[in-house]
């Protein structure tokens, strides 16, 4: 079938084609899911036509067909009815695509895409009936589920619900036994405040009595030392008029003494 590789060559290919029929052009998918086509003569796949959204994601549509009235192409199912639109190769390419793709390589693929598609289509039968069949056992097995779920947790939740209980009445038993200590180290800080109270009045009146005592020591002193200074005073005011009375005689015995001896020369 025919190999497509410009605008050229496909713009011949519509020109020859009935516009109210699709079909198939050599081109296949070269995997199940993946978008990817390649070109059954082997040649390089280097230019499409997609038509808008396509190639899809449907698993069966494996090969490749041009619709003459959307102007695109399409993926669709390799057994789906076209018509068939061949070129002629010369001997060159020919042998070359031969080597490459043997005929019968060609023709076992394009039937082993159809029967992968039917065995897929059939083992997807299969697993739904297997899962319609099996549904309602699952359903009594996930309600069985649920209700076991739920039991165990209705049991946590009442096991945390009593853990809480009792959690919250130990609490509960501190902060009383917190505030009785309180009100007794409220007593105890009373019983501090008046010892301190009454130590501090105490200790006002020996700082007062000490300030007393200290002055009324300071004032003996000043009066011991105006004493002393009064008698020093005094002592060395009679020692001053003991020394004048002394050199008073002192200087009248001289006096006499030269009278005497003045007489005595005169008697003489």
């Amino acid at each position: 079938m025919v190999a497509i590789h410009s605008q050229e060559e496909y713009n011949f290919v519509r020109s020859i084609m009935d516009s109210s029929y699709g079909y198939w052009l050599g081109g296949i998918q070269v995997a199940n899911k993946i978008k990817s086509f390649t070109w059954l003569d082997g040649s390089a796949f280097n230019f499409s036509r997609w038509y808008n959204g396509r190639p899809g994601n449907e698993n069966s549509y494996n090969c490749l067909a041009v619709m003459m009235n959307r102007n695109g192409w399409f993926d669709q199912p390799c057994q789906s009815t076209y018509r068939q639109i061949c070129e002629k190769v010369d001997n060159d390419y020919h042998s070359l695509v031969l080597d490459k793709f043997p005929e019968h390589y060609i023709n076992g693929l394009t039937r082993n895409q159809v029967k992968l598609s039917q065995s897929l289509e059939e083992i997807k039968v299969e697993i739904d009936r297997a899962f319609h069949s099996h549904k309602a056992h699952l359903d009594r097995v996930v309600e069985d589920l649920r209700n076991e779920t739920k039991n165990a947790a209705e049991q946590d939740l009442k096991y945390i619900e009593q853990s809480f209980s009792s959690r919250i009445h130990a609490h509960n038993k501190t902060i009383l036994s917190l505030d009785n200590k309180g009100e007794k180290n409220q007593k105890e800080v009373a019983e501090i405040n008046l010892q301190i109270k009454q130590f501090q009045d105490t200790y006002a009146f020996e700082v007062t009595f000490l300030k007393v005592l200290v002055s009324l020591l300071f004032v003996a002193l000043l009066v011991i030392v105006a004493l002393f200074v009064f008698i020093v005073i005094q002592l060395r005011r009679k020692n001053f008029v003991f020394r004048r009375k002394s050199k008073h005689y002192d200087d009248t015995c001289k006096h006499n003494n030269i009278y005497d001896e003045l007489q005595l020369k005169g008697l003489n």
